[in-house]
């Protein structure tokens, strides 16, 4: 009785062993539905915080809608040509001593506010900073202001080699097209470049057939209306 009893349990212990063996998934079943949780590294697509200036110039070389960022804040997009910016006449109107400021344009002055913006760069187009950039300009009536300071201030480019100024857009006048008149200066106070900016609506002016490297590049209007007016410099060794 007792041997009949204790086969009767070896015999269910097997018979629950191979139901529970069945039952259970194989190793290769548990790898294939599992869910991967980790993100392979060769498919991590990167952060681009940074577009980069054949992303922002079309074929033509304008300005992409798609860059709505000013470009005062992503120096980066404003690509260097590698081209030295041509010298230009001073002119009679040069006055030592203007004041650094971002902006040339004073309370009650007339005129058309426009922002121009670039970079320095040398000739292998690496940013030169700290290069004191000095502008002059007439009014709107053809005048410059030789007592005083009225449209005439510098600045000094950031380690990016960028600048930016405030100013009126520069009216032409008798025998000038539209221009703006700069100075560059390396920080030690050496004189690097004298040239001029010229303006759309000055290209058949012979100081653009000239040299049509001083024509600036007009921009989409920032964020405050303002047209912005892209001129880089490039200066040589």
């Amino acid at each position: 009785m007792k041997f009949g009893y204790v086969l009767l349990i070896v015999l269910t212990s097997v018979v629950l062993a191979s139901c529970t063996q069945t039952n259970r998934p194989s190793d290769s079943n548990q790898v294939e539905n599992i869910t991967p949780t980790t993100t392979i590294a060769g498919d991590i697509q990167p952060d681009r915080t940074e577009i980069v200036a054949s992303e922002v110039f079309d074929q033509e070389g304008s300005i992409s809608p798609t860059n709505t960022s000013s470009p005062s804040s992503q120096p980066t997009l404003i690509p260097c040509s590698g081209v030295t910016t041509s010298r230009n006449q001073e002119g009679p109107f040069y006055k030592d001593g203007s004041p650094e400021r971002d902006s040339l344009i004073e309370a009650g002055m007339p005129g058309t506010p426009i922002l121009i913006i670039g970079r320095v760069f040398d000739q292998d187009c690496n940013p030169l900073s700290g290069v004191k950039v000095d502008f002059w300009l007439a009014n709107v009536e053809g005048e410059y202001d030789n007592d005083g300071y009225t449209l005439r201030g510098h600045q000094f480019t950031d380690q990016n080699g960028f600048y930016s100024v405030e100013s009126i857009e520069p009216t032409p006048y008798t025998g000038r097209p539209s221009h703006i008149h700069v100075k560059l200066f390396a920080p030690n106070g050496i004189e690097l470049l004298t040239t001029q900016m010229y303006f759309p609506g000055s290209e058949s002016s012979a100081d653009v057939l000239n040299s049509p490297d001083l024509l600036t590049t007009y921009l989409e209007p920032d964020a405050n209306g303002r047209q912005q007016v892209l001129f880089n410099f490039i200066l040589s060794d």
